[in-house]
């Protein structure tokens, strides 16, 4: 008898053992997935946040047509039809077709970025980086670099690499640094930039939040569910 006693006291001693063990497993579990949930919550406002910014960027983007060098500030969009960029047709031995690119930089994933001069609208000059091979093929079409075949969406930031000045004072007819200086910008330079991509991010951040509701949610049919078996 006593022995039978003592078998049913350590039987029921594993079997609560072991409901504790799993217990604590799942809460370990459940803890893990509220992490998880909170992060996307974070990098969902985040990506939100930066979405809603590029949003207003792009709506509120400077027409380039219009654009003059008190428009130009850092972190400002600007679209628009180029119509006129700085170059000159090499003579004498080197005779060649009107050049327009006063520097070409390599960039990330090997991208030849090209540097154009745009004539701004109160006749000083900014330079627009590109690395999209439409728009060179659009601007190398220009007769004499006029043309309005070549429409940019781009965002006013910093030049990746020093502006090419010995270039610069040929292209624009100058005889010293000083002079360019004075017309070009070298603080500031127009990115080509793809607008749609930064609107992405408003999407990328619901679909963290939506992740991060998954998560929560699933939590807790997962806890009902072991409360129920209990």
């Amino acid at each position: 008898m006593s022995g039978s006693i003592n078998s049913q006291n350590l039987s029921g001693f594993i079997v609560f053992s072991c409901k504790i063990q799993y217990t604590l497993a799942m809460e370990i579990t459940l803890s893990k997935r509220h992490i998880a949930a909170a992060i996307f919550i974070i990098i969902g406002v985040l990506f939100f946040v930066d979405g809603m910014k590029g949003y207003y960027n792009v709506k509120t983007a400077v027409s380039l047509e219009n654009l003059t060098s008190t428009d130009v500030q850092k972190g400002r969009y600007v679209k628009g039809t180029v119509t006129e960029y700085a170059g000159f047709a090499p003579s004498g031995l080197a005779r060649g077709k009107f050049r327009g690119v006063s520097v070409t930089f390599l960039g990330g994933s090997l991208q030849e970025i090209d540097f154009y001069t745009l004539k701004l609208k109160d006749g000083k000059y900014i330079t627009l980086m590109t690395a999209d091979s439409e728009t060179k093929r659009a601007l190398e079409g220009y007769n004499k670099g006029l043309g309005n075949s070549a429409y940019i969406e781009g965002e006013i930031t910093s030049p990746v690499t020093e502006l090419n000045y010995n270039w610069l004072q040929t292209a624009l007819g100058k005889s010293s640094r000083k002079e360019v200086e004075e017309l070009v910008s070298a603080q500031y330079a127009i990115k080509e930039t793809d607008f749609s991509k930064r609107e992405m991010g408003m999407f990328y951040g619901l679909g963290c939040v939506l992740t991060a509701a998954i998560l929560f949610f699933s939590d807790r049919r997962l806890k009902t569910g072991t409360e129920e078996k209990e």
